[in-house]
């Protein structure tokens, strides 16, 4: 706040807009003073947006304007009519779903995952956030096989192996967990994400062949 409200009577409306759109993730956090300063540059943001409103990208963009205001209502119906305009948007999709979750109905987000998965199979980010819906809603076995999709298109990515493992350790199946990361820590040696959980594994399972290959690496 204290670099960028000098900005906000800038001549240029599109440092204007700018600025707002960078304020606006902490806006509920100021005081009345500056919430007051901030209002009409804020609304001058807001519109530029509604400028393109027939774009679902626009609507998208709007919706997270109205979360970070607190506006869950304006919020959601941005992200309909995102879906309205694009019935195939799925990162209105997904944002609608956690806006489902955060408002107290995750439930409701399942057919927005079952669509998005649908339409972007391949896309590892939308793998696992289905998984992760699967995980709360308690259908493990269908999280798990999320998890590994997501793990099969971005095999590189250690949050992938990170999550399939913690999943399956959780179903009880250890080994095949310890075996996700020791294949994980192959492509990505000394992430320590991936050797905390590992070790943590290993020890809760007396596996002590291979909790004697992670501790060395996480006291480096």
């Amino acid at each position: 706040w204290r670099e960028l409200e000098p900005l906000l009577a800038s001549p240029l409306k599109a440092v204007r807009i700018e600025t707002a759109r960078l304020l606006l993730a902490g806006v509920r956090d100021l005081n009345t003073a500056d919430r007051t300063r901030l209002q009409p540059v804020i609304d001058e943001y807001l519109a530029s947006l509604r400028l393109n409103a027939d774009r679902p990208e626009s609507q998208a963009a709007l919706a997270m304007a109205q979360l970070q205001l607190g506006a869950f209502d304006a919020a959601e119906a941005a992200l309909q009519e995102a879906l309205a305009i694009n019935d195939q948007y799925v990162p209105a999709m997904l944002n609608l779903a956690d806006l489902y979750r955060g408002t107290g109905r995750d439930r409701d987000g399942g057919e927005l995952f079952a669509r998005a998965i649908a339409l972007a199979p391949e896309s590892a980010e939308v793998l696992k956030a289905g998984g992760l819906w699967m995980v709360r809603q308690r259908r493990t076995e269908e999280a798990l096989e999320l998890f590994a999709r997501a793990l099969a298109v971005e095999p590189d990515n250690p949050d992938n192996g990170y999550l399939l493992a913690v999943a399956l350790n959780s179903a009880g199946r250890a080994d095949e967990a310890l075996q996700v990361l020791d294949a994980a820590l192959d492509r990505s040696p000394g992430q320590r994400q991936l050797l905390e959980v590992a070790a943590s594994i290993a020890r809760d399972n007396g596996d002590v062949e291979r909790l004697a290959r992670y501790l060395p690496q996480l006291r480096n």
